[in-house]
């Protein structure tokens, strides 16, 4: 049975393909759960992340299947060395941060505070980097 969630991480990749397709490029779906979600025309593998935020001003990410394990980094089903970018969507505001992967690879959780101050946010609309050669 689906949850909310689910739907959620389900829009969030119609959301960010349908971004990408209306700049001009090519984009396609994968049909399994694996840690690719998208596919770029140019080769550029995908990773969405979809979150609402709560009664505070800030969207929680969770990368709990991705996880450090004796030393190295474990997965599930995430294979994170196959993903160039991480997309996360913060569906209550359409905010979208197009983030390259390796910043990525060991966080457990990212808060991105609305209105605040994180580094993160320097990913805004950083569509551009997903049109960079690879």
């Amino acid at each position: 049975m689906l949850t909310v969630n689910n739907y959620l991480a389900r829009a969030g990749e119609f959301r960010v393909a349908s971004e990408i397709l209306r700049r001009g490029a090519e984009v396609y779906m994968t049909v399994t759960n694996s840690s690719i979600d998208l596919v770029m025309g140019n080769g550029n593998k995908i990773q969405v992340k979809a979150a609402s935020r709560n009664e505070r001003p800030i969207y929680t990410f969770s990368f709990k299947s991705w996880r450090k394990d004796k030393g190295s980094l474990k997965h599930s089903p995430h294979l994170l060395e196959e993903i160039d970018f991480v997309i996360l969507w913060g569906s209550n505001t359409d905010l979208f941060l197009i983030v390259p992967a390796p910043l990525i690879r060991g966080k457990q959780t990212l808060h991105i505070p609305l209105g605040g101050l994180s580094k993160w946010l320097g990913y805004k609309d950083r569509w551009d980097l997903l049109f960079s050669p690879k």
